[in-house]
């Protein structure tokens, strides 16, 4: 068994999966509808049950979203996995990865075994200044799944150190309507089920949410009518939502 301690070590300036130009836009909400301060807080909340309901965990700030950030993840590893991963090393067997607390991986900074560093990075001996990828980084992931292989000799194998700390980024680049933002990078559905979110928080808060949301246009959902249609939550989200954010969705190992 493995445990971790995920400590964020740069915070994103967002986590807010939609804008609130994107909300006013597609539920067709004015300042008589809701203010700004109303359609903030629902992008708040959920940007959260979302970012809860696709597997995210909560770092030592207590925050969990599904910005990109910088963490540093110390996994302590017992010593029945130790046996484990030594033994896969023995045999050539897989190794067990380590699995990350956050999606995407953006990068990995550098490994640290007992203490040991081994940066992905170094700087290039034949252009100061410059980096280039470090021939003793013997590390492979996956990005998208968040996990992380130690190889040896071309074979994936088992971390055998009792300590292993792992910085790296994950997750998108959220939409942002500042200035000179960078360009998103989450995916176009995501930011919906946000939309269809914030719809269906401020359906069970109003009680003339079909007046008021008559000229809605809701991606992905058709007509307003359907659209506006009473669903049933799902761990958090509601089902129209859930069944958008489905492929994401990240489930406890």
């Amino acid at each position: 068994m493995t445990d971790s301690i995920l400590a964020l070590t740069a915070a994103p300036a967002t986590t807010r999966l939609t804008t609130l130009e994107r909300v006013r836009a597609d539920l067709s909400l004015d300042a008589a509808d809701a203010d700004d301060a109303t359609v903030d807080r629902l992008i708040d909340t959920a940007s959260a049950l979302i970012a809860t309901y696709l597997g995210q965990r909560r770092d030592d700030s207590g925050s969990v979203s599904l910005a990109r950030a910088d963490f540093v993840e110390t996994f302590r590893i017992g010593a029945d996995a130790w046996y484990i991963g030594a033994d896969a090393w023995r045999v050539g067997a897989r190794g067990a990865p380590l699995v990350l607390a956050r999606t995407p991986i953006g990068a990995i900074a550098s490994v640290a075994e007992n203490g040991a560093e081994t940066p992905a990075l170094i700087e290039d001996p034949e252009n100061p200044g410059e980096t280039i990828a470090n021939p003793a980084f013997a590390y492979e992931a996956d990005k998208p799944a968040g996990l992380l292989w130690k190889l040896s000799a071309g074979y994936r194998v088992g971390f055998c150190a009792s300590e292993v700390a792992v910085a790296y980024s994950a997750g998108w680049i959220l939409p942002s309507a500042a200035d000179g933002a960078p360009a998103p990078t989450l995916p176009a559905d995501i930011e919906a089920a946000a939309v269809i979110t914030c719809l269906r928080l401020l359906q069970r808060n109003q009680d003339d949410v079909f007046g008021m949301l008559d000229s809605a246009s809701i991606p992905g959902l058709g007509s307003w009518k359907r659209a506006l249609q009473k669903v049933d939550w799902v761990e958090g989200v509601p089902s129209d939502a859930a069944a958008m954010l489905k492929p994401y969705r990240r489930l406890a190992i």
